[in-house]
C-alpha cells in the first residue's frame, strides 16, 4: 500500500493530509462533506460511547480529537489505524468505544486501492447537557 500524505491542511475543524486522485491536494476541501455524512450517520452510536462514559464520570465533557486513515477496501472507505489524538482529562475513557464505532463506519473510499486518506486529526465535542457533535469548523 502507498501512503499518499503529501500535503497537510486544516479542513472543517480537522488535518487532511491526502494526496489521492479522489481528494486532490489543491481541494481536499471535498473530501470534508462526505466524511462529516459518514460520522453524523453513526452519531447515535458515539453519542451512546458519551452516555456510558456519564455512568462513571457524571458532568464529564470537552473534546476528544482522533485519527484515522481511510483505505480502499474492495470500493468501500475502510478505517484503519485509529487513535486518539489527545482528549480533555474529564473523557479519558472514552476513546476505545469511539474507535470501535469508527471501525464500522463505511467512509468515502479514496479512488484506488494503494491510496489513503490520513484523518490527522478530528474533533469530537462533548457538552454537560449530554450533547454531542462532530466539530465541522476549528
Amino acid at each position: 500500500m502507498k501512503l499518499i500524505a503529501t500535503r497537510s491542511m486544516v479542513v472543517g475543524g480537522f488535518i487532511l493530509s491526502s494526496a489521492c486522485s479522489s481528494v486532490p491536494t489543491s481541494d481536499p476541501e471535498s473530501y470534508r462533506a462526505p466524511i462529516r455524512v459518514a460520522i453524523q450517520a453513526r452519531a447515535r452510536d458515539l453519542r451512546e460511547c458519551y452516555y456510558k462514559l456519564l455512568e462513571t464520570k457524571p458532568g464529564a465533557e470537552g473534546r476528544i480529537n482522533l485519527g484515522w486513515e481511510i483505505v480502499n477496501q474492495d470500493g468501500r472507505g475502510k478505517a484503519q489505524n485509529l487513535r486518539v489524538v489527545d482528549e480533555d482529562p474529564k473523557l479519558l475513557g472514552i476513546g476505545p468505544c469511539m474507535i470501535s464505532v469508527l471501525e464500522t463506519i463505511a467512509f468515502p473510499p479514496p479512488s484506488s486501492p494503494d491510496e489513503t486518506v490520513v484523518i490527522g486529526k478530528y474533533p469530537f465535542l462533548f457538552d454537560e447537557n449530554g450533547k454531542f457533535r462532530p466539530q465541522s469548523t476549528p
